[in-house]
């Protein structure tokens, strides 16, 4: 000490430094009802804190304790989390360094703490906050020595839940899973209707559910959305691809090589086109077979065709699937594609038989020749089947050809000894075949005589006179 007079040394003396409090603060966060939230716990030291302890209290009516760990700035630590209260909303968590070290002086995560969130309806807040229980609240220098410490609680924001499914009204859904979503899907798989890129992508692609979506809006999509719809499986928060993206497989075999291409492996589950013979000009019922196993409760496949050859006339459900709903996409016929979806009640299934599910009717151009190839594809519906569990199936899928016959039909005679034999083709069915001696137009009648069909044509044989004999074919 010193003046303009002197100075003095004075006796020692001891400056303390006191840190203040360290902080340990739950860091706020939000996230989507149904999903998870990561909340870190951080402490801001003074750098002599060498172990701590804590417990949090959630409420577990919103939140579910999924994981804890140690934060990723911390090496080396102990950790020791305590879950025997997670139940009733608690958790206690311990960290310590080793003998003698201590957290760096700032700002770290020390733990991160995993929650999944319930579903909400509506926007909720809920606090994180700190206690003691099943672990005490407390900082630990590397002498044992309790720190001061201050504790900040959290805050989470859970905004409402977009559900898997929730299709319907478009294109936001209504946060709730009814009857009008299942139709909704449905449309989307048949095409009828494209979803959105985006969140409304995610929430109609709901199958597998395990992926919540595979980015394809097929026919498991909607067999999934009637699941959730009945209640068979619980409301799932959307997640999954926002947009479509796979590579889809076609389906179709060759139209001439008659042979099965299957989805995966070998499978005696066969879908099955049923062709025919036509005559040109006339109508031809086309039959789509299900050869199943017992499993399937939905379908969904695209038919093709040549429109130069054949237009489409209409298409209804087969006699094997009454009771099914159908969805029949002509968005694309003038091309020669027509995309079909068709599922059964939610939870049952065809029975293992041979049945027929579908019928197309198609209108033979009259001056369509040889064969018309019908074949399955992947567009505008995707080939697939699904079991009640909104499973996909292993199926093959067999093409067919329609046999076009000239029109009008043609009437062969021939003589077989002293008969004459007169034959037409069984295509022919509604025609009688009428007889003349002459052509007088006001002279021909129906012979009375039931032809003799061998699959292919109709015969009458009948012994020859002298006189001339004129036959003809005519449509009443």
């Amino acid at each position: 000490v010193s003046n303009n007079y002197g100075a003095i040394v004075s006796s020692n003396a001891v400056l303390t430094v006191n840190f203040p409090p360290a902080i340990l603060r739950v860091v706020d966060a939000s996230a989507a009802g149904g999903n998870y939230v990561t909340i870190p716990i951080q402490l801001v030291a003074n750098g002599n804190e060498n172990a701590l302890g804590f417990s949090l209290q959630f409420d577990p009516l919103l939140l579910t304790f999924s994981q804890a760990s140690l934060g990723s700035g911390i090496s080396g630590a102990f950790f020791f989390p305590n879950t025997n209260q997670v139940a009733s909303g608690k958790i206690g968590v311990a960290i310590a360094l080793s003998s003698g070290n201590t957290f760096v002086a700032g700002t770290q995560t020390v733990a991160n703490v995993t929650f999944v969130v319930a579903p909400v309806t509506n926007i909720q807040n809920t606090i994180c906050l700190f206690a003691d229980q099943p672990t005490a609240r407390q900082i630990s220098d590397a002498q044992a020595n309790v720190l001061g410490a201050n504790y900040y609680n959290g805050n989470i924001s859970i905004s409402a839940t977009e559900f898997e499914a929730d299709s319907s009204p478009r294109p936001g859904g209504d946060k709730s899973l009814t009857i009008t979503d299942w139709v909704q899907v449905g449309r989307f798989a048949a095409k009828l209707d494209a979803a959105n890129a985006g969140s409304e992508f995610q929430r109609a692609d709901c199958a597998p559910r395990w992926a919540r979506g595979n980015g394809a809006i097929t026919v498991t999509d909607w067999v999934q959305a009637g699941r959730y719809v009945a209640g068979l499986d619980p409301q799932t928060a959307a997640g999954g691809p926002t947009s479509g993206g796979v590579n889809l497989q076609l389906l179709a075999a060759s139209p001439q090589s008659g042979h099965t291409t299957n989805l995966e492996g070998t499978s005696t589950r066969i879908v099955r086109l049923v062709g025919g013979d036509v005559l040109a000009g006339e109508n031809c019922i086309v039959a789509v077979n299900l050869e199943g196993q017992g499993d399937e409760n939905a379908l969904g496949f695209s038919l093709n065709f040549d429109p130069a050859k054949a237009n489409f006339a209409s298409a209804s459900l087969g006699s094997g699937a009454a009771g099914a709903i159908f969805n029949v996409n002509t968005n694309l016929v003038s091309i020669g594609q027509i995309g079909f979806v068709l599922a059964l009640p939610t939870g049952s299934s065809f029975s293992a038989s041979n049945r027929e599910i579908v019928k197309v009717t198609l209108a033979v151009s009259s001056t369509a020749t040889e064969g018309i190839p019908l074949s399955f594809a992947n567009h505008p519906v995707s080939g697939e089947i699904s079991d009640p569990s909104a499973g996909e199936l292993a199926a093959g899928y067999i093409n067919a050809v329609l046999t076009v016959s000239p029109f009008p039909p043609v009437i062969t005679i021939n003589q077989i000894g002293s008969n004459a034999v007169v034959s037409w083709p069984t295509l022919a069915a509604d025609f009688l075949l009428q007889t003349n001696t002459t052509l007088n137009p006001g002279s021909w009648g129906v012979l009375p005589i039931i032809p003799t069909t061998n699959g292919a044509n109709n015969t009458v044989s009948l012994p020859m006179s002298g006189d001339h004999m004129f036959y003809r074919l005519i449509r009443p």
